[in-house]
């Protein structure tokens, strides 16, 4: 191919990766690159996946290589899947099975009217199924076109699928029209037509369910196509904000796509949910969680029902109090969702009891979130008692066993820990002590143990930064108002003002003052300023606290003291004391 380089494979695994070297190699020795075709620098073919999907894969490449590929699988976009590698491993094997062709657009570009007639009634001749197609994308030529049917583009995906019954080695062929289908739904929407592009993705998405739930069991290779309905249908709804019947049959729509996958194949989908809460509005969102709590008589396995649980609480947490939200989770099986909730209200005894009803599974996920809230004890308490039961599985034994191990470990850790802090008090060594302690749920005796060491060492200063990092705010206010080895560490003082100033006014605004007072009694005119801007401060909080005329009397009686100090007064006045 002239003006093309020839690959190696050390380029295809550096564009897909070793593994998808080898199984695009696989791929394309079982003949599942077809229609491969060169556009100037771009190949383009098709490639049968391993659930009969057919994938459209593009690459493009230069005098040096690749340079960019595609590939319309899930994993696709990045154009480093198997499906690409295949298609590039044809290249290297085959290259002369790249048929050079012409971009469409410019081959129908030369074509007169007649012949692009012509050529339309030849492909409906071959295909009568398209027909139905064509007509519903022809321009009105002046007379408004009529709505699309449901029940017309239902046949036509149930001629297809027909086909595909009766001819099975024509499946991938049948993919694509599927596909041009569907795409009619996109070019509508491209027009701003939502209403009439949903018709499209309700009919086929409607015929494919129908299809599949009468071959349960079977795999099925219209998956892609029945995703990219689902992704329409949504694009549809966030347009339709006037329509309501149209919007009803959307999510209509979208729920039974999310029931099948749900409840035939046993798969949750994550988009559908997130759809029809971001979509829908309130009154649409009740509406399907009443549809969803009907679901819920409908006998399934436990995985199908905690994904109905989760759909509902998507939708309806803003409304459900305290008691209904724990009924749909005990009624679903969510006992994880629970718990969290109880343990973000403060309510760990509840949440110990809930804990109870967890399957294995989810039961090591909470004590792991019990241990994470600084629970230990609770998180060894809930699966130690499954242990003893005698019902515990595998995964929650060795989950014990792992526990005590590490509790072991943490038990030495603690000791040195306290150790080190004895010798070397410093807020590092508090933090370490206080998260070992915490991680074996004996905190409380702990940190009453290290308020006392530092006492006894008489290390004030860091004694009132841990009250302050504990939010012990009351104690590190009352530490640096009467402790006399801190009676000359304003820095200190400041620290706690600053601290305590949003809850404790009062007391920032008393700790403002004596430093003021402080920098003003040193008699020194360079300190003044300083002493204006915390009586400033000062004021501020007694005006926020009701306190001005208090303010006022106080001020009055400072300028009456210090008379003989004009230096102050000039600045009490700059600063408009």
């Amino acid at each position: 191919m002239a003006g093309l380089p020839r690959l190696d494979e050390v380029q295809i695994e550096r564009r897909v990766g070793r593994r998808g070297l080898a199984r695009g190699r696989e791929y394309f020795q079982r003949g599942a690159v077809h229609n491969a075709r060169r556009q100037g620098r771009l190949l383009k073919a098709a490639c049968q996946g391993s659930g009969g999907r057919v994938y459209q894969v593009q690459v493009e490449l230069n005098s040096r290589g690749i340079v960019g590929a595609g590939c319309t699988c899930p994993v696709g976009t990045s154009g480093t899947c198997k499906h690409v590698g295949a298609v590039l491993v044809c290249y290297r094997e085959r290259p002369e099975a790249f048929v050079e062709v012409e971009e469409l657009g410019a081959a129908l570009a030369r074509c007169s009217r007649g012949e692009l007639i012509s050529l339309l009634v030849q492909i409906v001749a071959r295909y009568p199924e398209l027909e139905g197609r064509i007509q519903g994308i022809l321009p009105g030529l002046g007379v408004p076109r009529a709505a699309p049917s449901v029940e017309s583009f239902r046949a036509q995906a149930a001629a297809l699928l027909r086909r595909a019954e009766e001819h099975p080695d024509d499946t991938p062929r049948i993919v694509e029209h599927l596909h041009a289908l569907r795409e009619i739904g996109d070019a509508l929407a491209r027009q701003h037509e939502f209403a009439s592009a949903a018709v499209v993705y309700r009919a086929i998405a409607a015929e494919l369910v129908s299809a599949a739930a009468a071959a349960p069991g079977r795999s099925s290779p219209w998956h892609q196509v029945l995703d990219d309905c689902a992704a329409g249908l949504a694009h549809a709804l966030a347009n339709l904000r006037e329509d309501a019947q149209a919007r009803r049959e959307v999510l209509e729509t979208l729920l039974g796509i999310y029931q099948y996958d749900l409840l035939a194949l046993g798969e949750a989908r994550a988009d559908v949910p997130q759809w029809v809460a971001t979509l829908a509005d309130e009154d649409e969102r009740l509406a399907v969680a009443r549809r969803l709590r009907a679901l819920l008589d409908i006998p399934s396995c436990p995985s199908a029902r905690r994904a109905l649980g989760r759909f509902l609480l998507l939708l309806e947490q803003a409304h459900l109090g305290d008691e209904a939200f724990a009924h749909v989770c005990r009624q679903t099986g969510l006992v994880l969702e629970l718990v969290r909730r109880r343990l973000g209200q403060g309510r760990l005894a509840e949440a110990v009891t809930e804990a109870a009803a967890a399957e294995d599974s989810d039961l090591v996920r909470i004590a792991d979130l019990f241990a994470a809230h600084h629970h230990p004890v609770e998180a060894e308490q809930v699966v130690r008692a499954r242990v003893e039961s005698g019902r515990a599985s595998a995964l929650v034994t060795q989950w014990l066993q792992r526990f005590e191990a590490r509790t072991r470990q943490r038990q030495a850790s603690l000791r040195l820990a306290q150790r080190l802090f004895r010798l070397d008090p410093q807020m590092r060594t508090y933090l370490r002590l206080r998260q070992l302690a915490r991680q074996l749920g004996c905190w409380d005796p702990i940190h009453a143990e290290a308020l006392a060491t530092l006492e006894r060492l008489g290390q004030w200063n860091l004694l009132v930064r841990v009250h302050l990092r504990e939010n012990e705010l009351e104690r590190a206010v009352e530490l640096v108002s009467t402790a006399e080895a801190l009676a000359g560490d304003w820095a200190c003082a400041l620290r706690v003002a600053r601290a305590v100033e949003p809850v404790r006014p009062e007391d920032a605004a008393a700790l403002y003052r004596r430093h003021a007072e402080r920098l003003i009694a040193r008699a020194d005119p360079e300190d003044f300023a300083d002493a204006c801007r915390y009586l400033r401060r000062v004021r501020s909080l007694w005006m926020r606290s009701g306190r001005g005329e208090a303010w006022t009397a106080y001020i009055v009686a400072l300028r009456r003291h210090y008379a003989r100090l004009p230096a102050l007064l000039r600045e009490l006045d700059a600063a408009e004391l």
